[in-house]
């Protein structure tokens, strides 16, 4: 089994996985801690090269038509930041989530459909988890952008005149995996929907993956 995941090692690491999930974190992770006039610059470039990677790290798939939509996509987001208009950058946010949900069901059934646990494997659980976690945090944003007061915001969302998306990525995060420090406070009904439905997600994608990469260790061990 460690000879299997060593094997994969080079391969995987060297590739868009990995380059993905670089990206991944340092969006999540990261950004944040920029001062706030850089995080849209920051957060429309990784989000760029989020959609390239994602698209380059499929499998059994027209690789070509998925790079094709992630071009439109990255040249939609790139508009709505410099065309001020509301219904350019609906579609947009509309867009990159139908993206990501596209992209967490592939990686899933690629990681179901592996024979062993490689490096990449595991590299695509982790990914898909970012994944659903941002494609949240921008529904979180979309309703804040609709309905200002759907949620409690210690500090404000503001940053700059312009809603700091930073704040969104930290309380959906700390949704999704059910740590609810309670800072940020859902107020309306259709946010703490959306709050139970985040939580809920975290919880069964954890145990749905956690449930398959051991299957397959077990199975490897057994053939071994």
């Amino acid at each position: 089994m460690m000879e299997t995941i060593k094997k994969d090692l080079p391969l995987s690491f060297n590739n868009s996985n990995a380059l993905l999930l670089l990206c991944l974190v340092l969006m999540v992770f990261f950004v944040p801690m920029f001062p706030v006039y850089a995080h849209e610059i920051a957060y429309n470039f990784l989000f760029s090269c989020v959609f390239l990677l994602a698209a380059l790290s499929l499998q059994h798939v027209k690789r070509k038509s998925i790079v094709t939509i992630a071009l439109v996509l990255i040249v939609v987001i790139w508009l709505a930041d410099k065309v001020d208009l509301a219904g350019l950058a609906t579609v947009s946010r509309a867009g990159q989530g139908l993206f990501f949900i596209f992209i967490v069901i592939r990686l899933i059934r690629q990681t179901a459909r592996a024979e062993n646990v490689s490096v990449k494997v595991i590299a695509d659980s982790i990914n898909g988890y970012l994944l659903v976690g941002i494609m949240f945090s921008l529904i979180v944003y979309s309703l804040v952008r609709i309905q200002p007061d759907a949620y409690h915001f210690p500090e404000g969302i503001t940053g700059g005149g312009q809603i700091v998306m930073s704040k969104m990525f930290y309380y959906t995060f700390v949704t999704y995996s059910s740590t609810g420090y309670g800072d940020i406070i859902p107020k309306l009904p259709g946010a703490r929907s959306l709050a139970t439905l985040i939580s809920t997600t975290g919880q069964l994608y954890v145990a749905i993956i956690i449930a398959l990469l051991v299957g397959k260790f077990s199975s490897t061990g057994t053939k071994g």
